[in-house]
């Protein structure tokens, strides 16, 4: 696994989420709209555990392997990762609750008989899907920081 290619990864499933969330905000059926946001948000929620519990760690240990000086960004990331792998209950907890959001959105939007209320759900589903690949696409930014520094220092 390289570290080009791991940020590659998650910058084309922020792109991914993006897409997704433009489409389902297009759509012209609730329903649909609906279940391409509940598509993004999980998309999204799968990326963002595995890389506070995989990428980030790793991305840790190459670090401290070469004693590379961190940005307070960066140290707040790895933090809330250890966090994360730490308290996994209470991080899945959190995600249980955003996937719940997402469901009761998409049951509204899906079975609303009102168009006003199941726009406004397509709304919040939208919305909810550009926050969530701006943290996906955070850590990815805040690890290739240290990670340009640490390439220009090897050569």
């Amino acid at each position: 696994m390289t570290s080009s290619f791991v940020l590659l990864a998650i910058l084309a499933v922020s792109i991914a989420i993006l897409v997704v969330a433009i489409v389902a905000r297009s759509s012209r059926d609730p329903g649909n709209a609906a279940l391409l946001g509940t598509i993004a948000h999980a998309l999204g929620l799968v990326t963002l555990a595995g890389s506070l519990a995989v990428v980030i760690p790793w991305f840790k240990k190459l670090f401290e392997d070469f004693d590379v000086e961190l940005s307070s960004p960066t140290i707040v990331l790895i933090h809330v990762s250890d966090w994360f792998l730490r308290s996994s209950g209470m991080a899945l907890l959190a995600m249980g609750v955003v996937a719940g959001i997402t469901s009761s959105a998409y049951l509204h939007s899906r079975f609303c008989s009102e168009p006003e209320s199941a726009l406004l759900a397509r709304r919040v589903s939208f919305w909810a899907s550009i926050a969530l690949a701006g943290l996906v696409l955070a850590p990815a930014a805040m690890l290739a920081m240290p990670m340009v520094k640490l390439l220009n220092d090897l050569s």
